[in-house]
Order: C-alpha cells, then structure tokens, then sequence
C-alpha cells in the first residue's frame, strides 16, 4: 500500500508512514493505493475542505494515469461505518516507504528522446536537465557492464526530492523551449560543457 496526501492545488504529496493510521487527519484527505485490491481509495477526514475534497477525484485519476494503473475509486468518509471496518481490516497491511520507479508516460518519453536526438545548438553547451508537465528530469550517466564489457548509459532520470522555494540557474546555463503545435510542452536546461562531458 502507498498513501498520498491530497493538496488543495491538486498535487499529492508521498507519505513515508508505517501505518494508515499514522497518516488520518480529520483535516486531509488521503489517497491510499492498495495494490492487492487494484484499488485507489481516496479517505476524506470530517473536516476536509469542500476545495480538497473536489481536487482528490482529480488528482486519484492523475496518479493513476501517471503510474499506468487500471484501478477503481472508492471513496471513504471518516464518519462512515464502513469506513471503520475497512480501518480494522488494514491495520496490519504493510505500508510502502518509498516510491517505485515508474517509467515516464509515453508522451513525456516521446519529449526526452527528442531532446536526446536534437544536438543543442550552441557549441560548448550540453543538455543537463528538463521540465515537462511538471516533473524534473535530470540527465545521468550510469556506468554498467554488458557481456563483460564496461558502457556508459546515458538518460534522462526522474528527481522527485526537489528542494521548496526559489531556485535561481547560474548564469552560464541556457535555456531551450520546445514547442509543439503552439504549445511549449518542455524546458531543457543546457550548461556548459566539461572536460568530463567531452
């Protein structure tokens, strides 16, 4: 199982909880994945705003058309009876503390490739990182072995630890749109390139 607190603004934040009970608030409103029943249920606490209550059956489809799963809904309310049996029968379920991997959606992949295909345009300069629909992608380098060989894979990688607030872009690194059909649908960051990027 894997729990999520639902944000007025539609985002949803991963809970590192060892229980359900660990995470309720009368205050919040919780998705909880469970992976045994292909289930989101999304528990809205008796205090809950009417604003977190609309964004939880927006932001339950997001996760789960984010993550590639074909579960059901179903919401709890905290007052409900139901609500406390379904409490007592997961007691004991162990509660994920951190996040699988997923692989991108396809369109997100379709926007990294094309960065990795399209050289940026200035001399000197490599791709470092990107924006697209929300989420920062940074390019790695992974050192592997293949048939007893030593390669290099380099990809664009997920970070989903960003730090809150501001963040200003030191001054030598450039800036590529990419735009699709009138619509800016990626940022790439380039920085300059290093004896170790050469």
């Amino acid at each position: 199982m894997e729990v999520y607190e639902v944000h007025e603004s539609g985002e949803t934040e991963f809970l590192n909880v060892n229980s359900i009970q660990d995470a309720i608030d009368p205050k919040k409103v919780l998705l909880i994945l469970d992976h045994e029943k292909k289930t989101v249920f999304i528990y809205v606490g008796k205090e809950a705003t009417t604003r977190l209550k609309f964004s939880s059956a927006r932001s339950s489809r997001s996760l789960l058309q984010e993550r590639n799963l074909a579960y059901r809904v179903k919401t709890l309310d905290e007052d409900d009876a139901d609500t406390e049996e379904w409490l007592k029968s997961v007691v004991d379920k162990v509660i994920r503390t951190n996040i699988r991997t997923e692989p991108p959606p396809l369109e997100i992949l379709k926007i990294l490739r094309k960065i990795q295909s399209n050289s940026p345009p200035i001399d000197g300069y490599v791709s470092d990182a990107a924006i697209i629909k929300s989420k920062f992608y940074k390019f790695q380098s992974t050192a592997t072995t293949i048939m007893g060989k030593n390669h290099t894979i380099e990809k664009f990688e997920q970070v989903t630890n960003l730090p809150e607030g501001f963040y200003l872009l030191p001054g030598e690194y450039k800036v590529r749109l990419i735009i699709e059909k009138g619509k800016v649908v990626g940022i790439e960051f380039l920085k300059p390139k290093s004896d170790k990027n050469s």
